[in-house]
């Protein structure tokens, strides 16, 4: 995360035109794609925003304080904002020890955002002014986020451990089983619902930086292995059926081919991944049962 958002100045930042949550947006956006595939995204938050609409902080007595700062003059109210002292420290009809409340609980960016608020729509209430100044933190992007990238994968990492640790099980055990079991691991795993275990595995040594990919392809894979919905993965929203299965298609015989000729050996293991991953698509899409090699796992 970004956090304190509000604190980027958009003067800093080109193309902002003078907004700070686009600046911060444009920030975070580029230090995602400098920092990949080490982070997966880097989101803007104003975290104590966030806190205060996310724990019942904010009150009506607060957007009765919001209300008398709303009605000074525009121009005395934007001399105030300009520093936290100024904003404390300045006579006006609004206590200083409101104003003090108020800076604790929203810093000058969310007063300004609540008194622009209150100036668009005097009767509003302290309901919907809480729920407006939490859509301005970001934090419910950052919500979004966790839903897609690890609760969506939740049930895969956990059987990810548990296979894991009956893995380490089998090969310590002295039991004339344990080859029965290790098979039987092997099995499972080579089924396509088991997929998702083999591209956490893609993922995991991608982002570690145990194996490197051209940044183009690095980036393929972390958009198929940590979408949600099937456009998403392939990069096609919008896109017809049959145009998502045509892609899906071609870029798993790329991947074939990739892995057979181009790639070193670590690169190899994640390239037959993808090429999986892109095969269970097409197959999805509506693809022949026997795939794009003449069998399920098209070699």
């Amino acid at each position: 995360m970004l956090n304190k958002a509000d604190t980027v100045a958009p003067e800093s930042v080109a193309g902002a035109d003078g907004d700070v949550w686009t600046a911060a947006t444009t920030l975070a956006r580029r230090q995602a794609e400098t920092l990949r595939p080490r982070v997966a995204d880097v989101l803007p938050v104003v975290g104590l925003i966030a806190e205060t609409t996310n724990t019942g902080r904010f009150t009506a007595a607060d957007l009765e304080a919001l209300r008398g700062l709303a009605a000074l003059d525009r121009d005395t109210l934007e001399l105030m904002l300009v520093s936290a002292d100024l904003f404390t420290g300045w006579e006006c009809a609004v206590p200083a020890g409101v104003r003090v409340r108020l800076l604790e609980k929203l810093d000058l960016y969310g007063i300004r955002r609540g008194v622009d608020l209150v100036r668009a729509a005097p009767g509003i209430t302290a309901g919907a002014v809480r729920r407006r100044l939490q859509d301005s933190s970001g934090l419910d992007r950052v919500r979004e986020r966790l839903e897609s990238v690890f609760a969506a994968r939740a049930d895969g990492i956990k059987a990810a451990v548990a296979l894991g640790s009956v893995t380490a099980l089998a090969r310590a055990a002295e039991d004339p089983g344990r080859r029965r079991l290790h098979d039987a691991i092997e099995a499972l795993l080579a089924g396509p619902e088991a997929h998702r275990l083999r591209m956490l595995e893609a993922l995991t040594l991608l982002s570690s930086g145990a194996v490197e990919l051209p940044r183009d392809l690095t980036e393929e894979v972390l958009r198929v292995g940590s979408g949600t919905d099937v456009p998403t993965r392939l990069g096609m929203p919008g896109a017809s059926r049959a145009e998502l299965a045509g892609y899906a298609l071609r870029r798993a015989h790329w991947w074939r081919s990739f892995a057979s000729l181009g790639a070193t050996p670590a690169q190899g293991r994640i390239a037959h991944v993808v090429h999986r991953a892109y095969f269970l698509l097409w197959q999805r899409l509506g693809g022949s049962e026997d795939g794009p090699g003449g069998t399920e796992d098209g070699r």
